[in-house]
């Protein structure tokens, strides 16, 4: 792609640095407006004062990253829009969260999601979900940060490491200077950013097709809105997979995963933190919707000349910026820029809220647990943490480089932990029986199981066939590839092999399996002895029975959260939850 560096212009390189440098300035501006002695509360949960609106773009943004940028229109182009079904799994997500997961924090006053694992169960199995966050946290920004500097690299030249490095710096740089309410704001500016560069490449890549009904002509003559309704779970996405486990993709980030929870638990109410995970559903639809779309514009171009096969580009996850660089740049001076800078945006609030989480998590978690740290040095060492964790995630990016299909590999990680996790926190709130015993049982088997069946498919990859393709449009094509090579094996076929199984099944299994395990061993090694539990630790079910239709779960006991916040604040079990 070296030929392409021409097309990426003075104009592209302005917008790619103009959207870096609002970035930062964001941070410089927070850091400036803030309290002179900002506390650690207003460092890393922006005092508790934020709306619903802004809170709900930066959890969308902080999740949807290079993965789903580069992902997912991949994903489309090679597999078909059933991906796309995926998007109907939020009417299950969204109200669990809304009305059961999030009572239960937002009642609590958490600062980490892991501190309510130690009030239910104990104080190890609080470290064991704390270190599980933070490894994944980081593999998880290691992949987002290698997305956009592949891209970089492959339109400019730009060398990766050296991308690598400066997303790495810049997100480092405002997240350390500015705290949460310069990570949520930039994650706004960001995501407005992001899904406006998705929207400018789908209007300018339909033009060049012949518009939107041409797009769809040619995708389903592609057979891309086939829809494989097999029961097979060795095929890699089929209609059951994704209608019947779509939930286990989403529902563990929203419940379980600090970067989210923390944000919701920034919200100045709890009516704000209800709205703020609802309007995350069209939010979802939205972004999901677009990058399919761009995936069947993609497709609808390149019918008759996919660049993979013809040798233009390396990885199936290059082709949207090859397309942007290759088609739209020659004809629309500045959009690789501002495609550039969309991929970048979504890196950036990725990276952002993923170190300041990071930062969260160890001194609520851990630090505090060993040492008491004076109020006027915790803020000091929540910003040396974040540097410490941008550096780490700089050196863990160069080995995501050597990989490529980086959706796959983001949904299997997730899937590996995600899985477990959510089991965790499900056992914790909906029941009584589970006990520490059993959900460290429960968490082992988890995570070997799926990590063995995960190992196993990168050791002996599962071959999946793509849809068919065809190199009979291209101009330089042989007499030997002027063909169509329907469901080519790009990718093989499938086996019976159990590391076969869909990715997308890793964090059901893994839910199951932990499920399962902890609950057995929980009534086998019953505690008769333990004290008993506050009831602000469990989901409410009966006031959600007769309330359903009235009021939110365990309202009365949130009701005093918004009215008389000092109240809430001074009971034990407050104090209990905050480790100091």
């Amino acid at each position: 792609m070296a030929d392409l560096r021409e097309h990426f212009t003075t104009i592209d390189f302005i917008v790619f640095a103009a959207t870096l440098a609002a970035s930062a300035g964001i941070g410089v501006y927070f850091a400036r407006v803030g309290s002179r002695n900002q506390s650690n509360s207003e460092y890393l949960m922006a005092s508790r004062s934020m709306s619903a609106i802004p809170v709900a773009i930066s959890v969308l943004a902080s999740f949807v990253s290079s993965i789903a940028v580069l992902g997912t229109p991949n994903e489309v182009y090679s597999f078909g829009f059933q991906y796309w079904l995926l998007v109907f799994s939020s009417f299950v997500t969204i109200p669990l969260v809304a009305y059961v997961y999030l009572p239960v924090y937002y009642n609590l006053k958490l600062t980490s999601a892991y501190e309510y694992l130690e009030l239910r169960f104990s104080k190890s199995v609080k470290l064991l979900a704390s270190s599980v966050f933070i490894i994944q946290t980081l593999l998880y920004i290691a992949i987002v940060l290698y997305g956009p500097s592949l891209t970089l690299e492959a339109v400019t030249g730009f060398p990766l490491w050296i991308a690598i490095i400066t997303i790495g710096l810049v997100c480092t740089f405002y997240t350390t200077l500015g705290g949460m309410k310069a990570v949520i704001w930039t994650d706004v500016f960001q995501g407005v950013v992001m899904l406006g560069g998705l929207i400018a490449v789908i209007a300018v890549g339909t033009s060049h097709v012949g518009g939107i009904s041409k797009v769809f002509e040619i995708a389903k003559h592609g057979s891309r809105f086939d829809i494989d309704w097999s029961g097979d779970p060795t095929h890699r996405l089929t209609f059951w997979v994704i209608i019947l486990t779509g939930m286990f993709q989403n529902l563990p980030v929203y419940t379980t995963n600090q970067t989210a929870v923390q944000r919701f638990l920034t919200c100045k109410s709890f009516k704000d933190a209800i709205r703020s995970v609802w309007l995350n559903l069209p939010l979802q639809w939205l972004n999901t919707t677009l990058t399919v779309l761009v995936g069947l514009v993609l497709y609808a171009y390149y019918a008759t000349c996919d660049p993979l096969t013809a040798g233009s580009i390396e990885k199936g996850d290059e082709i949207l910026p090859f397309f942007v660089v290759e088609v739209l740049g020659k004809s629309a001076p500045g959009m690789p820029g501002v495609f550039v800078a969309s991929l970048f945006c979504a890196t950036l609030s990725t990276v952002a809220s993923g170190l300041n989480s990071l930062a969260a998590v160890t001194v609520e978690d851990f630090i505090s647990m060993y040492t008491s740290i004076p109020k006027d040095k915790e803020t000091l060492v929540s910003k040396c943490l974040v540097i410490v964790y941008g550096f780490i995630s700089l050196g863990l990016a160069f080995l995501a480089s050597k990989l490529g299909m980086i959706l796959q590999m983001s949904a299997s990680m997730f899937g590996i932990i995600g899985g477990p996790m959510l089991a965790l926190f499900t056992m914790g709130i909906l029941t009584r029986t589970a006990n520490s015993k059993g959900v460290w049982a429960g968490m082992i088997a988890g995570f070997v199981v799926i990590t063995w069946i995960s190992v196993g498919a990168q050791v002996q990859p599962p071959d999946y066939p793509i849809l068919p393709i065809s190199v009979a449009g291209c101009a330089s094509n042989t007499s030997a590839l002027n063909i169509t090579m329907p469901h080519i094996a790009r990718r093989g076929m499938g086996s019976n092999s159990i590391y076969s199984i869909s990715f997308f099944l890793y964090g059901p299994i893994g839910f199951i399996i932990t499920l399962v395990v902890a609950m057995l061993i929980s009534i086998i090694f019953k505690d008769d002895q333990s004290p008993p539990l506050d009831p602000r630790l469990f989901f409410d079910v009966h006031s959600c029975i007769t309330k359903a239709t009235k009021s939110p779960c365990n309202k009365s006991s949130l009701h005093s959260l918004d009215s008389e916040e000092e109240s809430s604040e001074s009971s034990p079990l407050y104090h209990d939850s905050k480790i100091h």
